[in-house]
């Protein structure tokens, strides 16, 4: 007897119990999900099987890696903008007409001379690349709100203050042991401050 679930488990039109196809028999999907007698090949459940296939991958395939909070943010903001910048131009390159795009909605029937009939539904929607922007500027909100509301900009001013002030520290203690002194000292210290600018 197979398993529930690798059975398609669609509740039966005619007559009790669940479907016991294959589960994603007659999709793109098969082996998961519901077969296409019941619903699976539907545009949603490929788009949601898509969705989970990439969230089992992530999962399964990305490799940690040590961060802190600040660390994480600060990167994300600027995934973030990378991201805006490149969908900013996808969108400047638009044209009006293409700034909405075509959604179809499909539906199979068998008429009564037997023969099967497909009908298609346009309806216009929004272009992808403009419901990407707005997708992605809403992420942008929301990483700098979460910034905003750990107050990082001050905290990484005052680390750099810190580090600053050590490496100083630091840099005089080598020099003071190395002997350097008068013009010799100025000119290593000004050398290192205009590394900055150069």
């Amino acid at each position: 007897m197979k398993r529930e679930g690798l059975l398609c488990g669609g509740q039966r039109r005619h007559g009790a119990g669940i479907c016991h196809r294959p589960a994603g028999a007659g999709t793109s999907h098969r082996g998961r999900g519901r077969c296409s007698w019941h619903g699976g090949a539907s545009p949603t459940h490929e788009a949601h099987d898509r969705r989970v296939l990439a969230e089992e991958a992530c999962a399964q395939l990305a490799i940690p890696v040590r961060t802190t909070a600040v660390r994480a943010l600060r990167d994300e903001l600027a995934r973030v903008n990378g991201v805006l910048g490149f969908l900013y131009a996808q969108c400047a390159a638009l044209t009006a007409a293409e700034m909405t795009s075509g959604e179809w909605q499909r539906t199979t029937a068998t008429g009564t001379d037997g023969e099967t009939r497909q009908t298609v539904v346009t309806r216009a929607g929004v272009n992808v690349w403009m419901r990407l922007l707005e997708h992605w500027s809403q992420r942008l909100t929301d990483v700098a709100a979460a910034m905003a509301r750990l107050d990082i900009d001050r905290q990484a001013a005052e680390t750099g203050r810190e580090l600053g002030g050590r490496a100083v520290s630091a840099l005089e203690q080598a020099l003071d042991g190395a002997g350097i002194t008068g013009v010799p000292r100025l000119r290593v210290l000004q050398l290192l401050a205009a590394g900055d600018d150069g």
